[in-house]
């Protein structure tokens, strides 16, 4: 065999061993001898890059690359996690409150009612607000109420 001939065989060996670790790193495939010469087909034996100085170096060089890409990703999706559950709990604590809120629109819409129809009409209403200054502070607060709504005893817009 001369060496005209060996070398280009040598030269497509080791660019057909660089596509498949290529391939390989791609598809997060564990890379060892074994597993590339499965996924190249060329050589028979693990052996046949494990005895070849270039080759094997090859592979350790790409196994490194796999180490790095894999170490980043794992802590790109730690990171990931750790923001998916801070937000998590900042809609639950979000959750929480417009459900508090809700509860207090709904208490003030049946007390509204319930003191409408036992005082006659808006008179009630605005008696309500008057005397139970926690819930005229929350509906202001809350942009339901304006100041100028409940004015000398009446509702805004009250004739």
């Amino acid at each position: 065999m001369s060496t005209k001939n060996s070398m280009p065989t040598k030269t497509t060996d080791e660019s057909q061993l660089i596509e498949a670790l290529e391939k390989m790193l791609q598809n997060n495939e564990p890379i060892s001898a074994r597993s590339v010469v499965r996924n190249l087909g060329s050589f028979k034996h693990a052996s046949a890059i494990t005895r070849n100085a270039t080759r094997l170096e090859l592979v350790k060089e790409y196994q490194k690359r796999q180490e790095r890409i894999r170490s980043t990703l794992a802590r790109s999706q730690k990171e990931s996690r750790e923001k998916s559950a801070l937000r998590e709990a900042q809609l639950e604590q979000e959750n929480t409150r417009l459900r508090t809120q809700n509860e207090a629109l709904q208490v003030f819409v049946r007390a509204t009612f319930r003191v409408t129809i036992q005082m006659g009409g808006a008179a009630g209403i605005v008696k309500l607000l008057e005397e139970s200054k926690e819930i005229l502070a929350e509906l202001k607060r809350l942009g339901l109420l304006a100041e100028t709504d409940v004015t000398r005893g009446r509702l805004h817009g009250e004739g």
